[in-house]
């Protein structure tokens, strides 16, 4: 019994060793101690301690950035899984192909493949990512309340609590429980240092806390291009170039964040880490932004990300990239408004070329076009640039009224009516003259167009030329119409009844959702939100909600993702919860997602609301 069991006891004393040598410091001397580890324990038959040994040796690989040394373990993993047929070596091959599945943007397999290799604890880590990228923090909250209640000397549970809360925008409690560790740089060196470090990089910028934002940096400089774990590296929280940069933006130090996010990128990138790659490329797209970059270096980064998002089923990634190409939009009719520059259609904002869907629709908008908001909002901004204030309420509603006929002339009688209802026409031309005139200065202050360029007079008839102006209606509905009108008759058929559109291959597939997206991203509310009662705003309105219901329709039926399919159903069943055929999708994609109570609980809800 001893000559057989000292072999195995040595083998785990070794193996519990190394992994309780976590220091950041000690990781090259860990890399060589957990492989000679790993050999001596492959010689015993001790299934767990195999197992555990390689575990340990494909997390400190994973946390050196040993990319091509990962994959070549796990083929040996795999044959060694061939070979010896003991599940717990299985459990760690599934443990690593559940994180793969989360780099991938498939959270379902992810969730399978963790449920089945870890503990509910183990798989905290990994879940953590998960619900992140889902934007489900709330979920988040109550896991770990839970784990910090049965461990409450564990820092790393307090700093997820406050990272959580600060980006609730509870700003208040995060700082309390922050406070509440009292030194940082008294925190355990230990596998979960650089996660503590990268927390609290977030959370000095959330908090806006300058001090505490230069001593992370400091202390987290020596370690830049390293991968961070979670939950004693059982899950991945992603590069500490990130929080570097994020660091170095929020202190002033442009250079060396575009240096880091870079190289975060480029690990990202490396890595297949696709989840990561489009957050660093959104991170270092707004730091060229913030900085006045040129706007083509910024588009790039964004428009990759933006692409990249799209693929994931994350709906918080999908979140930031609306963000960014908003952002974008008001950088490029920031610069069209400049004399010296061309000016770019709101499609521009987006991508460094037009989308398939938006490129058959030319706009052809002159220089230092005025820009006229409608959805969400009313807002003009001239063609110099600078936001109209309005001094006359008939003005600003004559501007309205002729962006809702889409250019097509107006009747004088008309217009009047609406203006001054009940009023003798003979007293009122001279009335609409000046307030024409009104118009046209607010759009051309300066006077640098002819007077008809923006709004056309007849004797009998006013109309605004919408291929003079930027109107975020106008361009949400044309290329809403060229996003639905893609693929074949049969296609366009179908994605207008929210059937799942089979027939396109897998680029077509990516190219129409693409465009129905970019399409769905300038619809950011009801057209004349701020005018609820006007009549006049009733059309335009309507033919705005019918395109965005008719693009969600869509959008769930081309997608093979079951999460956007959620997403679209319920945003068609808050404007009109009585849609069936939006219900039933929202049912289906639920029960694809695993999520059979909430499935159940929406159907029976909604054939409730019918009786």
């Amino acid at each position: 019994m001893t000559s057989l069991a000292d072999p195995i006891l040595q083998a785990r004393r070794h193996v519990e060793r190394w992994r309780e040598t976590a220091d950041p410091d000690d990781l090259d001397a860990r890399l060589a101690g957990v492989a000679g580890a790993l050999d001596e324990a492959r010689t015993t038959a001790d299934g767990p301690l195999v197992a555990e040994a390689w575990r340990l040796h494909l997390m400190t690989l994973l946390e050196a950035e040993k990319i091509a040394d990962i994959y070549a373990t796990l083929g040996k993993l795999d044959q060694w899984c061939a070979m010896h047929p003991d599940p717990e070596c299985r459990r760690v091959l599934d443990w690593l192909r559940g994180l793969r599945a989360i780099l991938d943007g498939d959270p379902s397999q992810a969730e399978a493949l963790l449920a089945a290799s870890v503990t509910d604890r183990q798989a905290l880590g990994p879940l953590t990512t998960i619900r992140w990228f889902q934007g489900r923090f709330d979920e988040l909250e109550a896991r770990y309340l839970r784990v910090r209640r049965d461990e409450p000397a564990e820092s790393s549970h307090v700093l997820m609590l406050a990272w959580i809360w600060a980006h609730q925008d509870r700003k208040t409690a995060a700082r309390g429980v922050l406070d509440t560790l009292g030194d940082i740089q008294a925190l355990p060196r230990d596998r979960d240092w650089l996660l503590r470090m990268s927390l609290l990089a977030e959370l000095s910028v959330l908090l806006d806390d300058r001090a505490l934002a230069e001593t992370v940096r400091r202390m987290l400089s020596p370690y830049p291009r390293r991968i961070v774990l979670i939950g004693n590296g059982f899950g991945c929280w992603g590069t500490t170039d990130r929080p570097l940069g994020l660091l170095s933006r929020y202190l002033g130090d442009v250079a060396d964040a575009v240096r880091h996010l870079t190289a975060k990128i480029e690990l990202s990138a490396a890595a297949a880490a696709h989840p990561w790659l489009v957050r660093g490329q959104f991170d270092l797209a707004e730091v060229l932004l913030d900085a006045g970059s040129p706007l083509a270096e910024a588009r790039r980064y964004a428009r990759e990300g933006i692409m990249g998002a799209r693929r994931l089923d994350y709906p918080w990634l999908w979140a930031r990239a609306e963000a960014v190409e908003h952002r974008l939009f008001l950088r490029t009719t920031s610069m069209s408004r400049r004399p010296s520059d061309a000016a770019a259609p709101p499609a521009a904002a987006a991508s460094a070329a037009a989308p398939p869907a938006a490129a058959a629709v030319q706009a052809p908008v002159q220089a230092a076009a005025p820009t006229i908001t409608v959805l969400g909002g009313f807002e003009v901004r001239s063609a110099p640039g600078g936001v109209t204030a309005w001094t006359s309420r008939k003005a600003r509603e004559l501007l309205c009224i002729l962006v809702t006929f889409r250019g097509r002339p107006v009747s004088r009688e008309l217009l009047m009516e609406h203006l001054w209802p009940g009023q003798a026409p003979s007293r009122l031309r001279n009335r609409l003259a000046v307030t024409v005139s009104t118009v046209r200065r607010a759009l051309d202050p300066a006077a640098d167009f002819d007077r008809e360029h923006f709004v056309g007079t007849t004797r009998d008839t006013v109309r605004l030329h919408v291929d003079h102006v930027t109107i975020d209606a106008e361009w949400f509905l044309r290329t809403g119409a060229a996003a639905l009108a893609r693929g074949t008759p049969a296609g366009r058929h179908q994605a207008a009844s929210s059937e799942r559109v089979d027939h396109l291959n897998g680029d077509e597939q990516a190219l129409t959702e693409r465009a129905l997206s970019d399409s769905l991203s300038y619809y950011r509310g009801e057209a004349f939100a701020d005018e609820p009662f006007a009549e006049w705003a009733t059309a335009l309105r309507d033919e705005c909600a019918a395109m965005q219901v008719a693009l969600l329709h869509a959008v769930i039926a081309v997608t093979r993702s079951s999460w956007r399919r959620a997403d679209a159903a319920r945003q068609i069943l808050a404007t009109d919860p009585y849609d069936e055929r939006a219900n039933r999708a929202l049912v289906e994609a639920l029960q694809n997602l695993g999520a059979r109570g909430a499935a159940e609980s929406t159907h029976a809800k909604f054939h409730s609301s019918l009786d």
